[in-house]
């Protein structure tokens, strides 16, 4: 028996489909920048 095996990625299991790219990003959409105005109206709500 070899003591070295080849083990699996956690997220796979042999013969199953995979949902994601093995190497990707996952669930990160790109979008658009705030503006620094929308910025600190956001800071000025969650502190109060």
């Amino acid at each position: 028996m070899s003591r070295h095996r080849t083990r699996l990625p956690v997220r796979t299991q042999r013969d199953t489909p995979v949902y994601v790219t093995p190497y990707g990003t996952y669930g990160v959409v790109p979008g658009t920048p705030a503006s620094a105005q929308v910025v600190r109206e956001a800071l000025a709500a969650a502190k109060r």
